[in-house]
């Protein structure tokens, strides 16, 4: 596997486990605050604090992207989603524990299928725990993503670990529909253009992030 780069897949852009394991750490870094601005979400209620020079689009209130200003139009880098879980208000529970949640979504998280081939999420490998500057607890995780391409009629598979994908597991929120917003994911979802940028500003989003 070759180190220090993206792979990028028909559905997909994901990060080679070898570069990533090098940073995996803790995302209690000290930053510059005075070169950030800030993003609050008033829905999920949380707030999150990124470069100056990076742009956030707010897709909706429970999805987020994020560029650098100077890149081109649709070359974003980072996004942040809000996971919904079933809810059952009979028995007041999830119908699934958090930790079986987290599993099946970072799973399903790589799945896709395309006119050469397919992706899904094997299983995940790693997961470390740690608090972020704000005390709120975050897993960062990695995924054994299989692809499978087909040339010449010939099925080719390979694996690949991919990360870091950053997870908080959400305050209670309201019920809608059944559903509740249940954890938030911070990932990359860059192309293999300054891949060691990205993951460092990924990992002061989520140290910055903080429940309202």
């Amino acid at each position: 596997m070759k180190k220090n780069r993206y792979v990028l897949s028909n559905y997909s852009i994901l990060i080679t486990f070898s570069f990533l394991f090098a940073l995996n750490g803790n995302c209690q870094s000290k930053t510059d605050t005075s070169n950030r601005v800030s993003y609050e979400n008033t829905k999920y209620n949380f707030e999150i604090e990124y470069p100056k020079n990076y742009f956030i689009k707010v897709v909706s209130d429970r999805y987020l992207l994020i560029k650098k200003k100077s890149d081109d139009a649709n070359n974003w880098r980072i996004s942040i989603n809000i996971k919904r879980d079933k809810f059952n208000e009979e028995t007041n529970i999830y119908e699934k524990s958090y930790s079986q949640f987290t599993n099946d979504l970072l799973k399903s998280t790589f799945c896709a299928d395309g006119p050469t081939g397919s992706q899904f999420g094997d299983s995940v490998v790693s997961t470390t725990y740690f608090k972020n500057n704000y005390g709120a607890d975050v897993s960062e995780n990695y995924v054994n993503v299989v692809y499978q391409t087909y040339e010449n009629k010939k099925k080719k598979i390979k694996n690949t670990i991919v990360g870091p994908v950053f997870l908080l597991e959400l305050p209670k929120q309201e019920l809608m529909s059944g559903y509740r917003g249940r954890a938030i994911m911070l990932k990359a979802i860059e192309k293999e253009k300054e891949e060691e940028e990205t993951v460092k500003v990924l990992r002061e989003i989520t140290a910055s992030l903080k429940f309202k």
